[in-house]
Order: structure tokens, then C-alpha cells, then sequence
């Protein structure tokens, strides 16, 4: 089992401290050191590129569609003119790079109710690991709705449900309870969770 080290701080010296040990980093490598706050998992991604390398692909394909298109359509005139041409490179630049580019645009679609269920599923398992992390680190055992959405800075009724529907399931999970204020809100108890962290 693997222990999760808290990094204390990084001496000037260029040695990161850590809980249990230390590793040394040299000063040009402490400047590619990047902190990520909030990082649960890596988020779910339709292609694997980003934004901007996308775009390149889009306008690459969209200009391998274009040409072969244009070349289709003149009847081999727009690249031969009047001189004669083999149909193989006829073939070979039209109907080649013209079903290499239509499979470019094709493939991401057909992967796209598959992202879709990958990504709310994600989505689910992040704001599941959210609300336990929260609950383990406030050190106590009772909770109200209001605490969970100011936590995770959340206004919008649709998500409000869903926080609630995973509360509850986590309630279920760790064995806990549901109390009524004298206000008549839901109070979140996690009394076997607590005491499980803190009292034994």
C-alpha cells in the first residue's frame, strides 16, 4: 500500500522535503514543477488533443475535403487541365484523401454517445469523491444540504438534486443517518464515519 506524501515545502537549495523522505529536484526542473489544486482524475476527453490541435485537424481534413471535392467535380481538369491522366492518380487524389478526411469527421461522431456516458458517469464518480473528501476533512458528523453546495459553489436546482440523490447514496454507503432540524431541514449524519476516523 502506498502512502500519500503532503510536499512541506522546497528549499532553496532545490531539495522537496516531504513528510517521509526527501527527493532532490534541480532548479531548471522546479520551474516545469506545476501544482494542480482540486485534480480528482483526469477528465474524460472525446479525442485526446486539445483545443487548438482540433482546429488544425478540423481545417486540415476540411481542406482534404475540399480538394478532392474540386477535383471531382472538374472532372480531373482543375489539376491535368487538357493533358491526359491515369485513372489510379485520379483515384489517389480524390476518392483516397476524400474517405480518409469523410473518416476523420465520422469516427469522432460514432465515439460521441459513448463520451457522453463516460463523461456524466465521471462526472458523478468526481462529485461522489468530492462530498466524502469534504465530509472526512470538516472533522465532524453532522451536515446540512446548505454545507455541501456552498462547499462545492453550486446554485443551479438541476445540480442541487444531484447532490442531493448522492448524498443520500453516500448516507447509505457509510451507514449513516438522517435527522430533522427544528427548522425542518435534513441534517446529514456520518456518526460511524466519524467515529471511525477520529475516535478509534
Amino acid at each position: 500500500m502506498y502512502k500519500i506524501l503532503t510536499l512541506n515545502k522546497i528549499a532553496e537549495c532545490g531539495i522537496a522535503e516531504l513528510g517521509h523522505g526527501q527527493f532532490c529536484v534541480s532548479a531548471e526542473e522546479k520551474k516545469h514543477i506545476q501544482f494542480y489544486k482540486d485534480e480528482v482524475e483526469p477528465p474524460v476527453q472525446l479525442t485526446g488533443n486539445s483545443a487548438g490541435k482540433n482546429f488544425a485537424i478540423i481545417l486540415m481534413n476540411a481542406f482534404n475535403l475540399l480538394m478532392p471535392f474540386t477535383i471531382l467535380t472538374s472532372g480531373g481538369t482543375f489539376v491535368y487541365g487538357e493533358e491526359a491522366y491515369s485513372f489510379s492518380n485520379f483515384i489517389f487524389l480524390t476518392y483516397f484523401p476524400l474517405t480518409v478526411s469523410i473518416l476523420y469527421f465520422i469516427i469522432p461522431l460514432l465515439r460521441l454517445p459513448s463520451y457522453l456516458a463516460r463523461k456524466k458517469s465521471y462526472e458523478h464518480r468526481i462529485l461522489r469523491k468530492k462530498l466524502i473528501g469534504f465530509i472526512c476533512a470538516a472533522k465532524k458528523k453532522e451536515f446540512d444540504l446548505q454545507e455541501f453546495l456552498h462547499f462545492l459553489k453550486i446554485e443551479n436546482q438541476a445540480a442541487i438534486e444531484e447532490v442531493k440523490t448522492t448524498i443520500e447514496k453516500i448516507l447509505l454507503e457509510l451507514e449513516g443517518t438522517v435527522e430533522i432540524s427544528p427548522e425542518g431541514k435534513p441534517i446529514y449524519v456520518f456518526e460511524r464515519l466519524y467515529n471511525e476516523l477520529f475516535n478509534s
